[in-house]
């Protein structure tokens, strides 16, 4: 049976303790991101971010909504700082990229990320189904 990872992306203004929610979206079986994200199927010996945190405190009721329905195992968050030390110095070759181009998942997310950088902070959170 595959894994596919399950992604809400939820911000907040830089002055502010209230997160929003910006969006949810489903990761197909990419393995060696996983690895990279929250040390879920890590075959290749990759070192992780970070190994599963849980859900961050102060999450929002939409967020918890989608991974309870989605996910069943290994969740985490990462901080915008997290993304973008491992995503933009990264290697373009990096196991998690094929054919040396961005993965969906960077896409989305530093598209969120930009939108709005100059007033908001981003964080992550991310489930695995089996």
């Amino acid at each position: 049976m595959g894994c596919d990872m399950h992604v809400s992306v939820e911000w907040k203004w830089k002055d502010s303790k209230q997160w929003n929610h910006a969006t949810n979206f489903e990761v197909n079986r990419n393995y060696p991101l996983f690895a990279k994200l929250a040390n879920v199927r890590n075959y290749n010996e990759i070192i992780p971010i970070s190994l599963p945190r849980g859900m961050p405190e102060n999450y929002t009721k939409e967020t918890q909504e989608y991974q309870e329905r989605h996910s069943n195992h290994n969740l985490t968050w990462i901080s915008e700082d997290e993304i973008r030390f491992t995503f933009s110095v990264g290697p373009l070759d990096a196991p998690w990229r094929y054919d040396d181009k961005p993965t969906d998942f960077e896409l989305l997310v530093f598209g969120y990320m930009r939108a709005f950088e100059k007033v908001s902070v981003y964080r992550v959170i991310v489930g695995f189904d089996n």
